[in-house]
């Protein structure tokens, strides 16, 4: 898997929204802590939090249908554009007096985040060749939970210290950080080729029929 990290690290637009990703997750991932609080806040209970969840995953679902309209072209401006989207969710969160209102933000979260990761995989798949693409998977998914570890272990003393609309707001700014990382992908993309240089290939183990006799 260390060859895997090696390219993420050589190629410039895997390496950005690595960053990009990371620091997003680190703070807006802390609001999965925050979520049954929120309900418990509003007098909702597990039937709140499960409508946060539910909503949030109706939204996921309805922005990768909208994915589809994602051409390669137009890859950096969705990118950017709805990674701000995504971090404005967090602050109408922590700002909403409402719990409907809260659902529509969690909606629109996952509505503006879907698209997102339609540009993730396209961008991880087309710039990782055949050779090295499983083990780029295996590092990007490395990183990114390794991310989500830090944001939980991170959520439980903020929820505790800020409540959960402050780790919400957290989110947001995190959010916004992440997409400024991200406005180089304007000029960059489309970049149809990674630039990192001579990729090894791994030698081809052949598989010798077992033979009971």
């Amino acid at each position: 898997m260390l060859a895997g990290f090696r390219f993420v690290r050589r190629d410039r637009v895997l390496r950005l929204l690595a960053l990009s990703f990371m620091v997003f997750i680190v703070g807006m991932a802390t609001t999965l802590v925050a979520d049954p609080v929120l309900a418990d806040e509003f007098g909702t209970g597990s039937l709140g939090f499960g409508l946060i969840t539910a909503l949030w995953g109706a939204g996921t679902i309805t922005g990768v249908w909208l994915g589809r309209r994602i051409t390669e072209e137009s890859e950096g401006r969705w990118m950017v554009g709805c990674s701000v989207l995504v971090a404005l969710t967090g602050f109408g969160v922590a700002l909403s007096p409402w719990f409907g209102l809260v659902l529509f933000w969690m909606f629109a979260f996952g509505a503006t985040d879907g698209p997102t990761q339609v540009i993730e995989q396209n961008l991880l798949q087309r710039r990782s060749p055949d050779v090295v693409r499983s083990r780029v998977m295996g590092a990007w998914e490395t990183l990114m939970h390794g991310s989500l570890v830090v944001a939980l272990v991170a959520g439980g003393w903020i929820v505790s210290v800020l409540g959960p609309r402050g780790a919400y707001a957290i989110g947001g700014v995190t959010g916004l950080v992440g997409a400024a990382l991200l406005l180089p992908f304007l000029k960059w993309l489309p970049e149809h080729k990674a630039d990192v240089g001579a990729v090894k290939e791994l030698p081809v183990v052949e598989l010798v029929p077992f033979d009971p006799e």
